[in-house]
Protein backbone atom coordinates (compact mmCIF):
# COMPACT_ATOMS: atom_id res chain seq x y z
CA UNK A 1 0.00 0.00 0.00
CA UNK A 2 3.04 2.28 0.41
CA UNK A 3 3.13 4.93 -2.31
CA UNK A 4 -0.60 4.82 -3.14
CA UNK A 5 -2.09 8.23 -3.91
CA UNK A 6 -5.59 8.82 -2.58
CA UNK A 7 -8.29 11.48 -2.40
CA UNK A 8 -9.23 12.49 1.15
CA UNK A 9 -12.47 14.52 1.27
CA UNK A 10 -13.70 16.74 4.14
CA UNK A 11 -17.39 17.52 4.73
CA UNK A 12 -18.14 19.55 7.85
CA UNK A 13 -17.09 17.44 10.88
CA UNK A 14 -16.25 14.33 8.86
CA UNK A 15 -13.55 13.07 6.50
CA UNK A 16 -13.88 10.31 3.89
CA UNK A 17 -11.59 7.93 2.00
CA UNK A 18 -14.62 6.08 0.59
CA UNK A 19 -18.20 7.34 0.29
CA UNK A 20 -19.80 5.36 3.14
CA UNK A 21 -17.02 5.37 5.75
CA UNK A 22 -16.99 8.45 8.01
CA UNK A 23 -13.83 9.47 9.82
CA UNK A 24 -14.25 11.81 12.77
CA UNK A 25 -11.91 14.80 12.58
CA UNK A 26 -10.79 13.96 16.11
CA UNK A 27 -9.28 10.77 14.69
CA UNK A 28 -7.19 12.73 12.24
CA UNK A 29 -3.86 14.26 13.17
CA UNK A 30 -5.32 17.79 13.27
CA UNK A 31 -5.14 20.34 16.07
CA UNK A 32 -7.81 19.79 18.73
CA UNK A 33 -9.43 23.14 17.97
CA UNK A 34 -10.27 22.07 14.38
CA UNK A 35 -13.87 20.86 14.63
CA UNK A 36 -15.40 21.48 11.21
CA UNK A 37 -14.79 22.60 7.63
CA UNK A 38 -16.86 25.42 6.17
CA UNK A 39 -17.17 23.76 2.75
CA UNK A 40 -16.38 20.51 1.00
CA UNK A 41 -12.68 20.26 0.21
CA UNK A 42 -10.35 17.50 -0.95
CA UNK A 43 -6.70 16.67 -0.38
CA UNK A 44 -4.47 14.54 -2.54
CA UNK A 45 -2.40 12.40 -0.17
CA UNK A 46 0.30 9.77 -0.59
CA UNK A 47 0.54 6.79 1.74
CA UNK A 48 3.82 6.63 3.68
CA UNK A 49 2.90 3.91 6.17
CA UNK A 50 -0.06 1.63 6.72
CA UNK A 51 -0.72 -0.22 9.97
CA UNK A 52 -3.76 -2.47 9.57
CA UNK A 53 -3.58 -3.63 13.21
CA UNK A 54 -3.91 -0.07 14.46
CA UNK A 55 -6.24 0.83 11.58
CA UNK A 56 -3.91 3.74 10.85
CA UNK A 57 -2.68 5.52 7.72
CA UNK A 58 0.33 7.85 7.80
CA UNK A 59 0.24 10.14 4.75
CA UNK A 60 1.89 13.09 3.07
CA UNK A 61 -0.34 15.82 1.63
CA UNK A 62 0.54 16.45 -2.02
CA UNK A 63 -2.09 19.08 -2.87
CA UNK A 64 -5.14 20.94 -1.53
CA UNK A 65 -8.36 21.47 -3.51
CA UNK A 66 -11.21 23.81 -2.59
CA UNK A 67 -13.92 21.48 -3.91
CA UNK A 68 -14.99 17.88 -3.61
CA UNK A 69 -13.10 15.51 -5.92
CA UNK A 70 -14.27 12.04 -6.85
CA UNK A 71 -12.56 9.13 -5.17
CA UNK A 72 -10.15 7.16 -7.32
CA UNK A 73 -11.27 3.86 -8.83
CA UNK A 74 -8.57 2.25 -6.72
CA UNK A 75 -10.22 3.46 -3.52
CA UNK A 76 -13.65 2.30 -4.63
CA UNK A 77 -12.41 -1.14 -5.69
CA UNK A 78 -10.45 -1.68 -2.47
CA UNK A 79 -13.41 -0.74 -0.34
CA UNK A 80 -12.63 -3.36 2.31
CA UNK A 81 -9.15 -1.93 2.97
CA UNK A 82 -10.40 1.61 3.55
CA UNK A 83 -13.39 0.40 5.54
CA UNK A 84 -10.85 -0.81 8.11
CA UNK A 85 -9.09 2.56 8.50
CA UNK A 86 -10.12 4.71 11.53
CA UNK A 87 -7.11 7.01 12.00
CA UNK A 88 -5.00 9.22 9.70
CA UNK A 89 -1.76 10.98 10.64
CA UNK A 90 -0.08 13.61 8.47
CA UNK A 91 3.61 14.31 7.90
CA UNK A 92 3.04 18.07 7.47
CA UNK A 93 0.11 20.33 6.67
CA UNK A 94 0.12 23.85 5.22
CA UNK A 95 -1.41 26.07 7.89
CA UNK A 96 -2.76 28.79 5.62
CA UNK A 97 -4.41 26.32 3.28
CA UNK A 98 -6.02 24.48 6.17
CA UNK A 99 -7.31 27.60 7.93
CA UNK A 100 -8.85 29.01 4.75
CA UNK A 101 -11.62 26.37 4.86
CA UNK A 102 -12.09 25.91 8.58
CA UNK A 103 -15.48 26.79 10.06
CA UNK A 104 -14.14 29.35 12.52
CA UNK A 105 -17.36 29.59 14.53
CA UNK A 106 -17.51 25.87 15.23
CA UNK A 107 -13.75 25.59 15.63
CA UNK A 108 -13.44 28.75 17.82
CA UNK A 109 -10.33 29.92 15.97
CA UNK A 110 -9.37 33.56 16.67
CA UNK A 111 -7.67 35.81 14.15
CA UNK A 112 -4.63 36.03 16.37
CA UNK A 113 -4.32 32.27 16.59
CA UNK A 114 -0.67 31.41 15.75
CA UNK A 115 0.35 28.89 13.11
CA UNK A 116 -0.64 25.48 14.35
CA UNK A 117 1.98 23.47 12.53
CA UNK A 118 4.66 23.77 9.89
CA UNK A 119 3.72 25.04 6.46
CA UNK A 120 4.90 23.56 3.19
CA UNK A 121 5.16 24.65 -0.44
CA UNK A 122 2.60 22.52 -2.30
CA UNK A 123 0.82 24.24 -5.21
CA UNK A 124 -2.63 25.57 -4.48
CA UNK A 125 -5.40 27.21 -6.50
CA UNK A 126 -8.91 28.38 -5.84
CA UNK A 127 -9.96 27.08 -9.25
CA UNK A 128 -10.09 23.25 -9.31
CA UNK A 129 -10.97 23.29 -13.03
CA UNK A 130 -7.50 24.62 -13.81
CA UNK A 131 -6.04 21.69 -11.89
CA UNK A 132 -8.02 19.14 -13.85
CA UNK A 133 -7.58 20.73 -17.28
CA UNK A 134 -4.04 21.98 -16.76
CA UNK A 135 -4.82 25.68 -17.33
CA UNK A 136 -1.51 27.34 -18.16
CA UNK A 137 -2.42 30.47 -16.20
CA UNK A 138 -2.54 28.56 -12.93
CA UNK A 139 -0.45 25.69 -11.61
CA UNK A 140 -1.78 22.25 -12.48
CA UNK A 141 -2.09 19.52 -9.90
CA UNK A 142 0.00 16.41 -9.93
CA UNK A 143 -1.66 13.50 -11.75
CA UNK A 144 -3.05 10.80 -9.48
CA UNK A 145 -0.77 7.90 -10.37
CA UNK A 146 -0.30 4.54 -8.73
CA UNK A 147 1.29 1.29 -9.79
CA UNK A 148 -0.11 -2.22 -9.38
CA UNK A 149 2.18 -5.25 -9.27
CA UNK A 150 0.74 -8.73 -9.38
CA UNK A 151 1.76 -12.30 -10.15
CA UNK A 152 -0.49 -15.22 -11.01
CA UNK A 153 -0.82 -18.19 -13.35
CA UNK A 154 -3.00 -18.59 -16.43
CA UNK A 155 -4.09 -21.84 -18.10
CA UNK A 156 -2.53 -22.24 -21.53
CA UNK A 157 -5.96 -23.15 -22.89
CA UNK A 158 -7.12 -19.65 -21.87
CA UNK A 159 -4.37 -17.72 -23.66
CA UNK A 160 -4.57 -16.70 -27.30
CA UNK A 161 -1.61 -16.92 -29.67
CA UNK A 162 -1.28 -13.96 -32.03
CA UNK A 163 1.34 -12.45 -34.32
CA UNK A 164 4.38 -11.93 -32.11
CA UNK A 165 2.58 -12.32 -28.80
CA UNK A 166 0.16 -14.20 -26.61
CA UNK A 167 -2.73 -12.47 -24.90
CA UNK A 168 -5.28 -13.13 -22.19
CA UNK A 169 -7.89 -11.24 -20.17
CA UNK A 170 -7.48 -11.05 -16.42
CA UNK A 171 -8.87 -8.99 -13.55
CA UNK A 172 -6.35 -8.01 -10.91
CA UNK A 173 -6.71 -6.47 -7.46
CA UNK A 174 -6.70 -2.70 -7.55
CA UNK A 175 -8.53 -2.06 -10.83
CA UNK A 176 -12.23 -2.26 -11.55
CA UNK A 177 -12.17 -3.75 -15.07
CA UNK A 178 -10.64 -6.85 -16.60
CA UNK A 179 -7.40 -6.07 -18.42
CA UNK A 180 -6.27 -7.45 -21.77
CA UNK A 181 -2.63 -8.41 -21.21
CA UNK A 182 -0.15 -9.15 -24.00
CA UNK A 183 3.20 -10.89 -23.64
CA UNK A 184 5.56 -10.16 -26.52
CA UNK A 185 7.45 -12.97 -28.26
CA UNK A 186 8.24 -12.42 -31.93
CA UNK A 187 8.68 -16.15 -32.63
CA UNK A 188 4.97 -16.76 -31.97
CA UNK A 189 2.40 -16.82 -34.78
CA UNK A 190 -1.38 -16.72 -34.81
CA UNK A 191 -1.60 -20.22 -36.33
CA UNK A 192 -0.13 -21.73 -33.15
CA UNK A 193 -3.39 -21.07 -31.32
CA UNK A 194 -4.84 -24.23 -32.90
CA UNK A 195 -2.04 -26.38 -31.44
CA UNK A 196 -1.41 -24.70 -28.10
CA UNK A 197 -2.01 -28.03 -26.36
CA UNK A 198 1.19 -29.25 -28.06
CA UNK A 199 3.05 -26.27 -26.62
CA UNK A 200 1.73 -27.27 -23.19
CA UNK A 201 3.17 -30.76 -23.73
CA UNK A 202 6.61 -29.49 -24.73
CA UNK A 203 6.68 -26.89 -21.95
CA UNK A 204 5.56 -29.65 -19.55
CA UNK A 205 2.93 -27.46 -17.94
CA UNK A 206 -0.72 -26.61 -18.44
CA UNK A 207 -0.30 -23.13 -16.95
CA UNK A 208 2.06 -20.21 -17.46
CA UNK A 209 3.33 -18.01 -14.64
CA UNK A 210 2.83 -14.29 -15.22
CA UNK A 211 4.16 -11.13 -13.59
CA UNK A 212 2.42 -7.84 -14.44
CA UNK A 213 3.00 -4.16 -13.77
CA UNK A 214 0.04 -1.85 -14.39
CA UNK A 215 0.30 1.92 -14.02
CA UNK A 216 -2.97 3.77 -13.34
CA UNK A 217 -3.12 7.49 -14.08
CA UNK A 218 -6.23 9.38 -13.03
CA UNK A 219 -8.22 6.15 -12.91
CA UNK A 220 -7.16 4.95 -16.39
CA UNK A 221 -4.49 2.46 -17.46
CA UNK A 222 -1.50 4.40 -18.75
CA UNK A 223 1.01 1.55 -18.93
CA UNK A 224 0.74 -2.22 -18.82
CA UNK A 225 3.57 -4.76 -18.89
CA UNK A 226 3.49 -8.55 -18.59
CA UNK A 227 6.17 -11.23 -18.54
CA UNK A 228 6.06 -15.03 -18.45
CA UNK A 229 9.14 -17.28 -18.20
CA UNK A 230 7.27 -20.04 -20.05
CA UNK A 231 6.36 -17.80 -22.99
CA UNK A 232 9.97 -16.55 -23.07
CA UNK A 233 11.11 -20.15 -23.66
CA UNK A 234 9.26 -20.34 -26.98
CA UNK A 235 11.89 -20.03 -29.69
CA UNK A 236 12.60 -21.72 -33.03
CA UNK A 237 14.14 -24.75 -31.33
CA UNK A 238 11.11 -25.29 -29.10
CA UNK A 239 8.76 -24.73 -32.05
CA UNK A 240 10.60 -27.48 -33.95
CA UNK A 241 10.03 -29.79 -30.97
CA UNK A 242 6.34 -28.93 -31.08
CA UNK A 243 6.26 -29.65 -34.83
CA UNK A 244 7.85 -33.06 -34.37
CA UNK A 245 5.43 -33.97 -31.59
CA UNK A 246 2.57 -32.81 -33.79
CA UNK A 247 3.75 -34.96 -36.72
CA UNK A 248 4.36 -37.93 -34.43
CA UNK A 249 0.85 -37.62 -33.05
CA UNK A 250 -0.49 -37.34 -36.59
CA UNK A 251 1.24 -40.60 -37.53
CA UNK A 252 -0.18 -42.35 -34.47
CA UNK A 253 -3.72 -41.08 -34.93
CA UNK A 254 -3.95 -42.03 -38.60
CA UNK A 255 -4.16 -45.69 -37.51
CA UNK A 256 -7.52 -44.92 -35.92
CA UNK A 257 -9.04 -43.25 -38.97
CA UNK A 258 -11.83 -45.29 -40.48
CA UNK A 259 -12.64 -43.72 -43.82
CA UNK A 260 -13.14 -44.96 -47.37
CA UNK A 261 -10.90 -42.30 -48.86
CA UNK A 262 -7.30 -43.43 -49.47
CA UNK A 263 -5.50 -40.47 -51.06
CA UNK A 264 -5.08 -37.19 -49.20
CA UNK A 265 -3.37 -33.91 -49.94
CA UNK A 266 -1.64 -32.28 -46.98
CA UNK A 267 -4.67 -30.04 -46.41
CA UNK A 268 -7.02 -33.02 -46.50
CA UNK A 269 -4.82 -35.06 -44.17
CA UNK A 270 -4.76 -32.25 -41.60
CA UNK A 271 -8.51 -31.92 -41.92
CA UNK A 272 -8.72 -35.40 -40.42
CA UNK A 273 -7.93 -33.64 -37.14
CA UNK A 274 -11.20 -31.74 -37.47
CA UNK A 275 -11.88 -31.97 -33.75
CA UNK A 276 -8.77 -29.81 -33.22
CA UNK A 277 -9.66 -27.42 -36.05
CA UNK A 278 -6.20 -27.54 -37.55
CA UNK A 279 -5.13 -25.78 -40.71
CA UNK A 280 -2.30 -26.97 -42.91
CA UNK A 281 -0.43 -23.70 -42.46
CA UNK A 282 -0.01 -24.17 -38.70
CA UNK A 283 3.55 -25.33 -39.29
CA UNK A 284 3.90 -26.08 -42.99
CA UNK A 285 3.76 -23.95 -46.09
CA UNK A 286 4.33 -26.90 -48.41
CA UNK A 287 3.75 -30.64 -48.49
CA UNK A 288 7.49 -31.11 -49.02
CA UNK A 289 8.21 -29.54 -45.60
CA UNK A 290 5.79 -31.96 -43.97
CA UNK A 291 7.28 -34.88 -45.89
CA UNK A 292 10.79 -33.91 -44.72
CA UNK A 293 9.71 -33.82 -41.08
CA UNK A 294 7.96 -37.18 -41.37
CA UNK A 295 11.20 -38.71 -42.64
CA UNK A 296 13.15 -36.92 -39.92
CA UNK A 297 11.23 -38.54 -37.08
CA UNK A 298 10.62 -41.92 -38.74
CA UNK A 299 12.88 -44.93 -38.50
CA UNK A 300 12.15 -46.20 -41.99
CA UNK A 301 14.05 -48.70 -44.13
CA UNK A 302 12.90 -46.72 -47.15
CA UNK A 303 14.54 -43.45 -46.15
CA UNK A 304 16.86 -43.26 -49.18
CA UNK A 305 14.10 -44.41 -51.51
CA UNK A 306 11.64 -41.80 -50.28
CA UNK A 307 14.24 -39.05 -50.28
CA UNK A 308 15.10 -39.87 -53.89
CA UNK A 309 11.45 -39.91 -54.97
CA UNK A 310 10.81 -36.59 -53.25
CA UNK A 311 13.73 -35.07 -55.14
CA UNK A 312 12.17 -36.22 -58.43
CA UNK A 313 8.54 -35.43 -57.57
CA UNK A 314 6.85 -32.91 -59.89
CA UNK A 315 5.54 -30.58 -57.18
CA UNK A 316 4.67 -27.99 -59.85
CA UNK A 317 2.19 -30.41 -61.44
CA UNK A 318 0.74 -32.44 -58.59
CA UNK A 319 0.60 -32.07 -54.84
CA UNK A 320 2.16 -34.91 -52.93
CA UNK A 321 -0.47 -37.44 -51.93
CA UNK A 322 -0.54 -39.19 -48.55
CA UNK A 323 -1.99 -42.64 -47.92
CA UNK A 324 -2.91 -43.28 -44.29
CA UNK A 325 -3.16 -47.12 -44.35
CA UNK A 326 -0.46 -48.22 -44.79
CA UNK A 327 1.20 -44.85 -44.34
CA UNK A 328 2.71 -44.11 -47.72
CA UNK A 329 3.09 -41.53 -50.46
CA UNK A 330 2.08 -41.08 -54.07
CA UNK A 331 4.76 -39.33 -56.15
CA UNK A 332 4.67 -38.06 -59.72
CA UNK A 333 7.76 -38.20 -61.93
CA UNK A 334 7.53 -36.39 -65.24
CA UNK A 335 9.26 -38.26 -68.09
CA UNK A 336 9.82 -37.07 -71.63
CA UNK A 337 6.74 -38.83 -72.98
CA UNK A 338 4.94 -40.25 -69.94
CA UNK A 339 3.85 -39.45 -66.41
CA UNK A 340 4.98 -42.04 -63.85
CA UNK A 341 2.90 -42.33 -60.68
CA UNK A 342 4.77 -44.10 -57.88
CA UNK A 343 3.46 -45.53 -54.63
CA UNK A 344 6.05 -46.02 -51.85
CA UNK A 345 5.34 -46.94 -48.23
CA UNK A 346 6.97 -45.44 -45.16
CA UNK A 347 7.30 -48.36 -42.78
CA UNK A 348 6.03 -51.54 -44.44
CA UNK A 349 7.78 -53.91 -46.86
CA UNK A 350 5.36 -53.41 -49.72
CA UNK A 351 6.91 -53.33 -53.17
CA UNK A 352 7.15 -50.04 -55.03
CA UNK A 353 4.24 -49.71 -57.50
CA UNK A 354 4.62 -47.67 -60.70
CA UNK A 355 1.80 -46.66 -63.08
CA UNK A 356 2.49 -45.09 -66.46
CA UNK A 357 0.12 -42.76 -68.33
CA UNK A 358 0.32 -40.26 -71.15
CA UNK A 359 1.42 -36.73 -70.31
CA UNK A 360 -2.05 -35.29 -70.05
CA UNK A 361 -3.24 -33.52 -66.90
CA UNK A 362 -6.86 -34.56 -67.38
CA UNK A 363 -5.78 -38.17 -67.70
CA UNK A 364 -3.64 -37.68 -64.60
CA UNK A 365 -6.69 -36.68 -62.54
CA UNK A 366 -8.61 -39.71 -63.78
CA UNK A 367 -5.67 -41.99 -63.06
CA UNK A 368 -5.37 -40.72 -59.48
CA UNK A 369 -9.03 -41.58 -58.95
CA UNK A 370 -8.36 -45.03 -60.42
CA UNK A 371 -5.34 -45.53 -58.14
CA UNK A 372 -7.47 -44.64 -55.14
CA UNK A 373 -9.84 -47.46 -56.17
CA UNK A 374 -6.85 -49.79 -56.53
CA UNK A 375 -5.60 -48.93 -53.03
CA UNK A 376 -9.07 -49.57 -51.61
CA UNK A 377 -9.06 -53.02 -53.28
CA UNK A 378 -5.61 -53.79 -51.88
CA UNK A 379 -6.69 -52.62 -48.43
CA UNK A 380 -9.89 -54.68 -48.47
CA UNK A 381 -8.88 -57.80 -50.43
CA UNK A 382 -5.09 -57.83 -50.45
CA UNK A 383 -2.58 -57.12 -53.19
CA UNK A 384 -3.16 -60.48 -54.91
CA UNK A 385 -6.68 -59.35 -55.83
CA UNK A 386 -5.23 -56.40 -57.73
CA UNK A 387 -2.34 -58.32 -59.26
CA UNK A 388 -4.84 -60.80 -60.70
CA UNK A 389 -6.53 -57.98 -62.64
CA UNK A 390 -3.54 -58.09 -65.04
CA UNK A 391 -3.22 -54.31 -65.30
CA UNK A 392 -0.61 -53.82 -68.04
CA UNK A 393 0.20 -50.21 -67.24
CA UNK A 394 2.02 -50.80 -63.99
CA UNK A 395 5.19 -52.38 -62.64
CA UNK A 396 6.38 -53.48 -59.23
CA UNK A 397 9.90 -53.14 -57.85
CA UNK A 398 10.74 -55.33 -54.88
CA UNK A 399 12.96 -54.18 -52.04
CA UNK A 400 16.05 -56.21 -51.25
CA UNK A 401 16.76 -56.13 -47.50
CA UNK A 402 19.66 -58.61 -47.52
CA UNK A 403 22.94 -57.71 -45.83
CA UNK A 404 25.05 -58.55 -48.85
CA UNK A 405 23.73 -55.99 -51.31
CA UNK A 406 22.90 -52.30 -51.31
CA UNK A 407 19.15 -52.56 -51.72
CA UNK A 408 18.74 -48.91 -52.57
CA UNK A 409 21.21 -49.00 -55.47
CA UNK A 410 19.49 -52.05 -56.92
CA UNK A 411 16.03 -50.47 -56.43
CA UNK A 412 17.10 -47.15 -57.98
CA UNK A 413 18.52 -48.91 -61.03
CA UNK A 414 15.27 -50.80 -61.63
CA UNK A 415 13.18 -47.68 -61.09
CA UNK A 416 15.17 -45.63 -63.61
CA UNK A 417 14.98 -48.39 -66.19
CA UNK A 418 11.18 -48.38 -65.83
CA UNK A 419 10.69 -44.64 -66.13
CA UNK A 420 13.25 -44.06 -68.91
Amino acid sequence: MIGWELILTFKAEKAYLIPDKELDLRNLDLPDIIHSFSKKVSWLVKVIKYNPDQKLLFVEVLNYFDSEFEFTDFQLINHEIFENIDFINFRTINTSKLLQFIDTEKSNIRDEEPDLFASDDFNYTNNPESIIKGNSEKPASKDIVFELNDSFSVAIKDIKFGFGCVSFIKKINGFHDSINFSIINYDIREEFDAVKNYFANILKTKRINVEVIVKITNGEISECKAYSPEIAKINNKLIDSVKFEFVGNFLKKRKNFDIDKSLFTMDEAFAMFNNEKLNSNVFYNSDKDLFDDILHISNTKHYKHLRFLSSKHAYHIMKLRFVLKPFSFIFLIEGEKMYHIIWETLDTEEATYIWHIEKNKELLKLKLNKIEDILNIIKAQGKIAYINTHDENYHRIYHDYSDFIDGFVKWKSELESNIN
